[in-house]
């Protein structure tokens, strides 16, 4: 009876975890970055479409559906393309994967996201895999419950969620990056040069997704030389020999990289637009307290508007100091080594990108999905806390397995919240659905835009097809990136209603809010026309209506 209870259990967080993942793919607003990132699999450039825009005065906006579908006037030498020359800083893996993706499933944004999606399902076997390398096979659990509570964890995670219904890498970076590690821990206890031949391979698969899982790698091989007490033995010499050829067989992208390494750095400019300057406490360490709670359970937003909303806010500050306590004190040896690795992962991206903003000002940290090995490093550190509640025989197991019982319910809600979000945490930049709706409604409107390439390529899914469109289009290949600030089109000579858009990425802070507020008081002192912002349900400073004088 009671396998097959657990086996029921099992069958519900699967169907509800890959229910949460695939429902409705096309329902979350579809932004900048996931329109970047189909114009890269169409193997198409921004310089391209700029100089569409260019060519083409007014165009209707359906149009550009050309430069985001994939199609055989293009190849896979053309997604790699796209990436080389203006983007080296994302490697290729899941383009290419995403181009035969969209060859036999089509180029809508529910599609699109299906890779991901179907990524982000197979992560939990591999979790599983980790999971039973880590506790068990190293002798630190006696029951593979602990795996199940890990594959409960990252099913339920509100940064899994998000990131598997997102048109990005890092669902397939957390699915290849578990893979590494699992098959690392498998090396570990096998010693043998067929593990660390497995090891290399998803490791160099892992790099070949995203450049930040080297921090990961780094993470591994801290904790190698730790384990170790610092010596050269068989271990670390198995883990340089396949260091060495990942190395080796990412030199091609490291050739890439360095040729276009002013191209990267223009296009990673975002990290200095919002800085708040150097030696910022709060403002640096903030993101590592976000990772953690949108790896965990997302509370600070499930408390939002309670009436003791202050005081329950330390529950949020305060849960990664406790998770990480309860975890190193764990009493066993074992143990404390699990503690060690899910704690090197939290470290990896996390402490780095707070060390790098605190010290330059950057604010890198804020790109939460960059903390992908820091979130499977949280994912685990709380498997291991379950698993103590769960397996502890003293007068605590009974509270213990009750607030596992209430955790994963207040999690499983998270997920499900984030789920239903047509804009969560993972949009930094998000067009506002409702200026989309407003522009497909007026028969008579006319966009007039000077917005980045992904800006406008992210309102064409959600707008109607014959909009007519004026465009002096941005792009950090571009002549035109932020200067002039503002460049809005003339007038076309056509009867109906004129309106400005822009989603203002990657304008700095300082600048946007003084030229938002001088536009929607209609003191721009263009001789062309009278500006007024228009108050939609949902506040916006994106769109404006232009007046012929």
């Amino acid at each position: 009876m009671g396998k097959w209870v657990n086996g029921a259990g099992i069958a519900a967080l699967v169907a509800f975890a890959v229910y949460l993942r695939v429902d409705a793919l096309a329902g979350p607003n579809y932004w900048y970055d996931e329109a970047i990132t189909s114009l890269r699999v169409a193997g198409h450039t921004e310089r391209q479409v700029a100089a569409y825009a260019t060519a083409h005065p007014i165009f209707a906006l359906g149009d550009l559906e050309q430069f985001v579908s994939v199609s055989p006037a293009t190849g896979y030498a053309d997604t790699v393309h796209s990436l080389t020359t203006e983007d080296p800083q994302h490697t290729p893996l899941y383009y290419v994967m995403a181009r035969a993706w969209a060859s036999m499933l089509g180029n809508s944004v529910a599609a699109g996201r299906g890779l991901a999606a179907l990524a982000s399902i197979l992560a939990l076997p591999a979790m599983y895999w980790l999971c039973l390398e880590l506790f068990v096979r190293s002798g630190a659990f006696a029951s593979r419950l602990v795996c199940w509570l890990g594959v409960t964890a990252m099913a339920l995670s509100p940064f899994q969620v998000a990131m598997a219904r997102e048109h990005r890498e890092y669902s397939l970076l957390t699915l290849t990056f578990a893979i590494a590690c699992a098959s690392f821990l498998r090396a570990l206890r096998r010693q043998d040069a067929a593990g660390w031949a497995l090891f290399a391979v998803a490791m160099t698969a892992t790099v070949y997704t995203h450049m930040v899982s080297l921090l990961g790698l780094g993470a591994c091989a801290a904790f190698l030389l730790v384990r170790e007490r610092f010596r050269l033995s068989r271990p670390v010499l198995g883990f340089t020999a396949a260091s060495v050829a990942c190395g080796l067989a990412f030199v091609p992208w490291l050739l890439v990289l360095r040729a276009g390494r002013n191209t990267a750095t223009s296009g990673l400019g975002w990290v200095q637009n919002f800085s708040q300057g150097r030696l910022q406490f709060g403002f640096s360490f903030d993101p590592v307290l976000r990772v953690s709670d949108i790896s965990v359970w997302e509370i600070d937003k499930l408390i939002q508007g309670l009436p003791a909303y202050r005081l329950t806010h330390w529950i949020y500050e305060l849960t990664p100091m406790l998770i990480l306590i309860t975890i190193w004190r764990l009493g066993r040896p074992g143990q404390r080594s699990c503690a060690g690795f899910a704690t090197a992962l939290i470290c990896s991206v996390s402490l780095t990108l707070f060390i790098a903003d605190f010290f330059t000002g950057s604010t890198s940290g804020w790109a939460y999905r960059y903390s992908t090995t820091s979130n499977l490093g949280w994912l685990l550190a709380l498997a291991m806390v379950m698993a103590a509640a769960m397996e502890h025989s003293g007068r605590w197991k009974t509270p213990g397995r009750a607030a596992v019982g209430i955790f994963v319910l207040i999690a499983g809600w998270s997920a499900w919240v984030t789920h239903e979000q047509r804009h969560t945490w993972a949009k930094a930049f998000d067009n506002d659905a409702e200026i989309a709706d407003s522009l497909s409604i007026d028969s008579q409107a006319n966009l007039l835009t000077d917005d980045f390439v992904g800006g406008i390529l992210a309102l064409r899914p959600q707008t109607r097809a014959d909009l007519p469109v004026s465009w002096r289009p941005r792009c950090y290949t571009c002549a035109r990136v932020l200067e002039p600030l503002l460049d809005i089109p003339n007038i076309p000579g056509t009867t109906g209603q004129f309106y400005y858009f822009r989603s203002w990425i990657n304008v700095p802070a300082n600048r946007l809010q003084p030229l938002i507020d001088t536009m929607a008081g209609d003191r721009l002192g263009d001789p062309r026309f009278h500006t007024q912002l228009i108050r939609l349900t949902d506040p916006s400073s994106s769109f404006f209506l232009l007046t012929p004088r």
